[in-house]
């Protein structure tokens, strides 16, 4: 599958998999409860955004579809899918120092600002590419 029915799912290991970088239309999803965290999805073809509990998590330009999203102690992962470049921002802890990796490899570290956003860049294609932000 490329992108995900109705915006937001869960899958069976607990994960989410949200987005659709094919619709033209915006698709909204709002207060999808997921372990006790609230989620809203907005995404079409041009922006995908994810939001937990009313704060943004994650926002890529152009759209993209996320599968397999978890959040653990010390890391993100997923599975990206799209078309072409894609930049991330992330909404993470302030202040604090993140590596980044995009199909396995180390692709850089940065410290997030004081609000706690990191922005980074990958190359997405419709098969996926592993995606991970651990801290430092």
């Amino acid at each position: 599958m490329l992108v995900v029915e109705g915006g937001i799912v869960v899958n069976g290991d607990g994960t989410i998999s949200f987005g659709d970088f094919l619709a033209e239309e915006k698709i909204k999803v709002r207060d999808f409860e997921v372990g006790g965290h609230m989620y809203s999805v907005k995404t079409h073809n041009a922006v995908t955004r994810l939001e937990q509990n009313d704060k943004m998590l994650v926002e890529c330009v152009p759209g993209a579809s996320f599968w397999n999203f978890a959040i653990g102690d010390n890391d993100i992962t997923c599975v990206l899918k799209g078309r072409g470049v894609a930049s991330l921002t992330f909404e993470l802890a302030p202040e604090t120092e993140y590596a980044f990796f995009v199909g396995g490899k180390k692709i850089g570290e940065m410290k997030s600002t004081i609000s706690g956003k990191i922005s980074f860049s990958a190359d997405t294609n419709e098969k996926g590419v592993d995606i991970k932000i651990a801290n430092v």
